[in-house]
């Protein structure tokens, strides 16, 4: 599944990431990932990977795969 459909507040664990922008920023397979927060319209996701925290748009946590 990608990230654009996960539940808040559920932990996940990153398989791959077809951004490469994002993978510089530490989304890289293994890590745990938790979507803290999403935007009203569901355009925007508050994400936190590691011990950071981005806010990613709803095209860039697509890119993300999460188990």
């Amino acid at each position: 599944m990608t990230a654009d459909v996960a539940e808040v507040g559920t932990v996940y664990t990153i398989v791959a990431t077809q951004d490469l922008q994002l993978q510089e920023l530490g989304f890289l397979p293994g890590e745990s990932l938790i979507i803290k927060k999403r935007a009203l319209l569901g355009d925007s996701a508050v994400v936190r990977v590691g011990s950071s925290v981005f806010a990613l748009r709803s095209s860039e946590l697509r890119s993300i795969v999460v188990a």
